[in-house]
């Protein structure tokens, strides 16, 4: 195939050249949201404040997941990168404004571009794989994509680590670059084009057509989420709790850092440390992707990330010897969350051009797992610390991995006759 004049092979290239502009928006991403927490956090001086804060943008994603899909399937994984990207640029901006005068409002705007923007960014994501992969490569694409995000998470924090010592201005205007030079690679490579010329065959167009046919009545989206929920919960329950403890690492994990190991620079330890073990769990399933059972191990990982965070609460008193609980508990999320996507992007590729309804429905679980998260936790850490709001988190991990084992079905089911009524069609073969 050819992107632009480029010849390419389907696979890894295609993914290569994609996970260029992602990686500069996600470096970008990842400094700012270990930044903003702890400058949020001195204008406040509450991790509650500091959460509902952050929280708004899982509030704006929320909005946004329920808003989109109807409008989405008429466009391409391409319109709606390079609308994301357009949206990026503001999160940089307005970041630095609220830092630099030490503002709430300019804190505000910036989370709801946030959230707006990485919305957008997740659904094209979804739908870059489910239009451009094979089904059988979904564990290993989703373990390529999500350790971008890991190699980010772990340079993000050391780089904003410099940055909360240097000129602000400075690192508004150094990240605002990398969104604009995303942007432009975007625009210059793939283009906003509905398909390739070249893989534009009658048949393909057709199905293209029909899965981004737009369906603008809005109401219908509750039925057809309330009949994907009776399916996905199991999905859409573990997809909860692994958002749970990714919002509680990043919004307070720089925080906890500078707790453990006070101001000496190395606040960004249990930012780090939570995400290497993602860059092993890749090279993992890059070589080995897993086909069967997803579900099943997928549980069992959340279930032992469980275990190991609520012992944190014994190492109150051992200094930095908590990092062994933290680090094990790591290593379960980061072989969980590819499982947990591939899952869901098998859902989607079954779904057909209800996809984007089942990518609305997972994003706004993790939406609401991000701001309930953001703000519970963040009240539990100002009133019993750190230390023991881990262990909570680690207990209900617990829980909810014991009852995911006896309610996981095998297989999801997708009943298209039911999804058609709702959606005022006539069944099309």
């Amino acid at each position: 195939m050819s992107v632009r004049g480029l010849k390419l092979n389907k696979g890894a290239s295609l993914l290569a050249l994609f996970s260029i502009p992602v990686t500069l928006v996600l470096i970008s991403d990842n400094i700012l949201s270990f930044a903003v927490p702890i400058e949020v956090e001195r204008v406040v001086n509450s991790n509650f404040l500091t959460g509902l804060i952050i929280g708004l943008a899982s509030l704006v994603g929320l909005f946004s997941d329920y808003i989109f899909p109807p409008f989405l399937k008429n466009l391409t994984w391409k319109i709606q990168f390079v609308v994301a990207l357009v949206l990026a640029i503001f999160f940089p901006i307005f970041s630095s404004l609220g830092i630099i005068y030490k503002s709430v409002f300019f804190f505000v705007i910036m989370s709801i571009f946030w959230g707006a923007y990485y919305e957008l960014m997740t659904f094209s994501e979804e739908d870059f794989i489910v239009e451009e992969e094979h089904r059988h490569d979904y564990s290993k694409d989703w373990s390529v994509l999500l350790s971008l995000n890991v190699v980010t998470n772990i340079t993000g924090p050391i780089i904003a680590s410099t940055f909360l010592f240097l000129s602000t201005p400075y690192m508004g205007v150094i990240l605002t670059g990398f969104m604009f030079v995303g942007l432009l690679f975007t625009l210059g490579t793939f283009g906003v084009q509905i398909k390739h010329p070249d893989e534009a065959v009658p048949d393909k167009i057709q199905q293209i057509q029909k899965r981004h046919r737009v369906n603008s009545e809005i109401f219908k989206e509750f039925n057809l989420w309330r009949e994907f929920l009776k399916e996905m919960s199991p999905v859409l329950i573990a997809t909860f709790i692994l958002n749970w403890i990714d919002t509680t690492i990043f919004v307070v994990g720089g925080l906890f850092g500078l707790q453990i190991t006070g101001n000496n620079g190395m606040e960004w330890i249990i930012i780090v440390l939570y995400n290497i073990p993602s860059i092993f769990v890749t090279y993992f399933l890059f070589r080995r992707p897993i086909f069967k059972r997803k579900k099943f191990y997928e549980i069992v990982a959340l279930l032992i990330a469980g275990v190991s965070y609520g012992t944190v609460i014994f190492f109150v008193h051992w200094g930095l010897m908590v990092l062994i609980p933290m680090t094990i508990g790591a290593i379960a999320v980061a072989l969980s969350w590819p499982l947990n996507r591939a899952i869901v992007s098998d859902i989607t590729k079954r779904a057909d051009r209800f996809g984007p309804n089942v990518l609305g429905i997972y994003n706004a679980t993790a939406s609401l797992s991000y701001f309930l998260g953001a703000v519970i936790m963040g009240f539990v850490a100002d009133h019993y610390g750190y230390y023991t709001m881990f262990s909570i988190l680690g207990f209900i991990s617990i829980l909810i991995s014991v009852l995911l084992l006896f309610i996981t079905p095998k297989k999801t089911i997708v009943n298209h006759k039911i999804l058609e009524a709702i959606n005022g069609r006539d069944i099309q073969t």
